[in-house]
């Protein structure tokens, strides 16, 4: 069975990831031919693929993220799980601990996680903006704006601009 050129073009489009180029397409030739039931089929199968795909590049960029958010700070508040895990079996136990003693401790731990909360988002930043270099330029461009919706980027914006100013300046863009 012959196609319609149309479709077969849509086609070729809808391979190489072009689904706008591809419903642009189908609906042009649609109307020149409004009646044709093969252009609306294919016009229904390539808006179905559009809409499928954006929101599986919507979950894979959430998942990434989600991924790397955690794993950085893991890797960031690791030596303070392991230096503590040490000092617990090095200092002896004593029994007359008073309140004092545990306000200190507890005010050396913030001091210490704060910063390293802190680092751990750096790491998580760098290795999102490698993570944007492999993409292509409009898939980039998408998956940087989904970052600020999912992740409060107010909070960690200085440490954001910094690593998105480097980004942008050894990309090009």
């Amino acid at each position: 069975m012959k196609s319609h050129p149309a479709v077969r073009r849509a086609g070729i489009l809808l391979q190489y990831g072009r689904f706008n180029r591809a419903v642009a397409c189908l609906e042009a030739a649609l109307s020149a031919e409004p009646d044709n039931r093969e252009l609306l089929d294919a016009l229904e199968h390539a808006r179905l693929q559009c809409s499928q795909s954006r929101g599986w590049c919507r979950i894979r960029h959430r998942l990434v993220a989600w991924l790397l958010f955690p794993s950085a700070l893991l890797l960031a508040i690791s030596p303070l799980v392991l230096v503590a895990r040490r000092l617990d079996s090095w200092l002896p136990a004593r029994r007359d601990d008073n309140l004092l003693t545990l306000l200190a401790v507890i005010i050396a731990c913030v001091m210490l996680i704060l910063p390293l909360i802190l680092l751990g988002a750096r790491l998580f930043l760098w290795a999102w903006f490698r993570y944007l270099a492999l993409l292509p330029e409009v898939e980039r461009d998408k998956a940087e704006a989904q970052l600020a919706r999912a992740i409060n980027v107010a909070v960690l914006e200085p440490q954001y601009s910094q690593a998105r100013d480097r980004f942008v300046s050894r990309n090009g863009r």
